[in-house]
């Protein structure tokens, strides 16, 4: 079984990507979700999915959805910090990073020193920001 971390879920790429997850249960395990704004959406992909920790654009709205789910065993973390920790989550095998690539140039400088092996491609599009 593949377990995955879907950044921008809330996205075009990320939703139809869930959806394929929903037709193989047997074969896909979502563990964790990211999103920017779309806290409605997310908070549906959050109940259908049941992943072990979400990411929002930031605090306030990493709040909101703690209330829209007082009862759900999410772990919910915000902005660059709470995006790595999705991307890196240690029970994911495979990340869908493209999803998000097109947000990538609203993020400051990455962390000097990768702590997964995840980071460095993450490093490298900062660096392709950097570039634009």
């Amino acid at each position: 079984m593949k377990r995955l971390s879907i950044l921008g879920s809330t996205g075009s790429i990320g939703v139809n990507t869930l959806h394929i997850v929903n037709q193989f249960p047997e074969r896909f395990e979502v563990v964790s979700l990211s999103a920017g704004l779309n806290t409605h959406l997310l908070k549906q992909q959050i109940l259908q999915f049941r992943p072990k920790i979400v990411s929002v654009l930031n605090k306030e709205l990493s709040e909101a959805l703690r209330r829209k789910l007082p009862n759900v065993s999410v772990e919910i973390v915000h902005g660059v910090e709470g995006l790595i920790r999705v991307a890196t989550h240690q029970r994911s095998t495979r990340s869908s990073l493209p999803s998000w690539v097109r947000s990538v140039s609203s993020l400051p400088s990455p962390p000097s020193r990768p702590e997964r092996p995840l980071l460095s491609p993450i490093k490298n599009l900062w660096s392709w920001q950097e570039r634009l």
